[in-house]
């Protein structure tokens, strides 16, 4: 391998298409945000199977936390990962829709793991990207104080406020 920067968080895309979601999802500048490093690489399961073993070994001998697996259809790249790290690592897997069976296939085939082969599924699409990007910098950050310390900064400053709102029958007045 001709990559030598030690990346805390890999993402891995079993497809070139599925980038566009990943760029929507807003997991980079969730990652960048916190003060995460990161690498990002397109290799399928499937058809590059032993590629994608060899690079995950590479990337837990330079120090990877993370691997964030991203894939639709047979889903097989969060196992896949899991299978080639053997718990050395974190694997969440983001399950992407598809036009057929709109993405469930992907999700049950992360959430149906043999014991001893852990996948945490962060969910679909757009929110389970988020989601993986927070959760790899909640982890990486169990052992960086300053990502830590950079994480709960970024989540004060990102918290969407919700208003709390109370109407009744009587024109949105209370009795106390």
């Amino acid at each position: 391998m001709s990559l030598d920067a030690c990346h805390s968080v890999v993402v891995v895309l079993g497809s070139a298409s599925d980038l566009e979601m990943v760029k929507l999802s807003q997991l980079f500048p969730i990652l960048n945000g916190v003060g995460v490093t990161w690498e990002l690489s397109i290799i399928s399961a499937h058809r590059n199977p032993e590629d994608l073993r060899q690079y995950c070994e590479y990337k837990l001998q330079t120090g990877t936390v993370v691997f964030i697996a991203v894939a639709g259809m047979a889903a097989a790249l969060p196992g896949a990962i899991a299978s080639h790290v053997s718990n050395r690592a974190q694997v969440f897997g983001v399950a992407l829709s598809t036009e057929i069976l709109g993405g469930m296939d992907a999700l049950f085939s992360m959430v149906r793991m043999p014991p001893g082969v852990p996948v945490c599924v962060m969910g679909l699409d757009s929110a389970g990207l988020h989601n993986a990007g927070l959760a790899a910098c909640t982890a990486v950050g169990l052992a960086d104080q300053v990502v830590n310390k950079s994480l709960l900064t970024y989540s004060e400053t990102h918290r969407k406020s919700v208003q709390v709102g109370i109407q009744s029958s009587n024109g949105g007045k209370q009795d106390g």
